[in-house]
């Protein structure tokens, strides 16, 4: 990858006289060495800042949001396996390992050399432990292949120091247009939160399956996703994981990053050649309703739902 995108997003739980209007500030940003280093001092000040200044109803909690796949070496080769490993000190400790332990990972810092900022005694101790949960966006797990020519680049960058190949993984059931369904990723990566990093409170701020747009409604590959990840989830809460929360992406089909329109995400179908762009609940919505309930609806039973056809509101 020639550049990594960092989504940090600091929660604010509580209001304020000053923000009432943003509960959720999210910065995005292109990564480069000095801007996530100065991120990572924002996020830290910012912390202190809720220490020192706010009691009671006036607390707020930050936390860091990062991209997280879980890594698979590609083979059972000791180089491979070792590759994998610094896959997750570049893609998860850049920032993970100075929040919770206050410095980059030791190959990042020996590989980046001069083009990654250090950290001062002072700054160390200001990073170490300045955040209150971490968020993660999981989507799948990706295998990994050792490939050390990428050292050899004229040109270093991000992807060169990591000098690795990244190699999808399909399912048993691959279905077009749509990500594998490999739940055990999750249950593993928020095993390596909490035996590596000190088992911090998670938040799973994205996780869900895409579909291509104007398909159907009836997107049982989705309902397969959720159950799937969701179980991981609560096997991991079973096992020690500190997670405590999860979001389905998305409630609704919206503009995504990467296709824009061309695949959607949502619980619910919103048509975009309607004026009023009417909502319509798909097979998941009624899914995922049942399963907040309590009515413990199964894939294979949420295939007989009757879905409602009818708008369930405009805008």
């Amino acid at each position: 990858m020639k550049a990594i995108y960092l989504l940090l997003v600091a929660m604010i739980v509580e209001s304020h006289p000053l923000i009432d209007a943003l509960p959720l500030l999210e910065i995005v940003l292109k990564g480069t060495p000095q801007q996530s280093h100065t991120l990572l001092d924002i996020i830290s000040c910012w912390h202190m800042h809720q220490l020192q200044n706010c009691t009671g109803k006036n607390i707020r909690f930050v936390g860091a949001n990062v991209y997280a796949y879980w890594f698979v070496p590609l083979t059972n080769k000791t180089e491979d396996t070792i590759a994998t490993q610094r896959a997750l000190d570049f893609y998860l400790g850049w920032f993970v390992d100075a929040l919770v332990f206050g410095d980059y990972p030791d190959i990042v810092k020996k590989r980046a050399g001069t083009r990654i900022p250090y950290f001062t005694e002072d700054e160390a101790k200001q990073v170490k432990g300045s955040f209150d949960f971490i968020g993660i966006n999981h989507y799948s797990s990706i295998y990994i292949k050792n490939d050390p020519m990428k050292q050899n680049m004229d040109n270093r960058n991000f992807g060169a120091d990591a000098a690795v190949d990244m190699i999808a993984i399909t399912d048993d059931d691959p279905a077009p247009d749509q990500l594998p369904v490999l739940p055990w990723g999750l249950q593993q990566l928020l095993e390596y939160f909490k035996q590596v990093c000190r088992n911090p409170p998670i938040y799973v701020h994205e996780n869900g399956q895409k579909t291509k747009r104007n398909t159907t409604l009836n997107d049982t590959g989705r309902v397969k996703y959720l159950k799937g990840y969701i179980g991981a989830l609560l096997n991991a809460i079973r096992n020690g994981s500190n997670a405590k929360g999860y979001f389905s992406w998305s409630f609704l089909d919206v503009l995504e990053l990467l296709d824009e329109w061309e695949s959607g995400y949502g619980l619910y179908y919103v048509d975009l050649d309607d004026p009023d762009l009417k909502r319509y609940p798909k097979l998941s919505a009624h899914w995922y309703s049942g399963f907040l309930k309590g009515d413990n609806i199964s894939s294979d039973e949420a295939t007989g739902i009757q879905k409602n056809k009818t708008p369930v509101s405009t805008v």
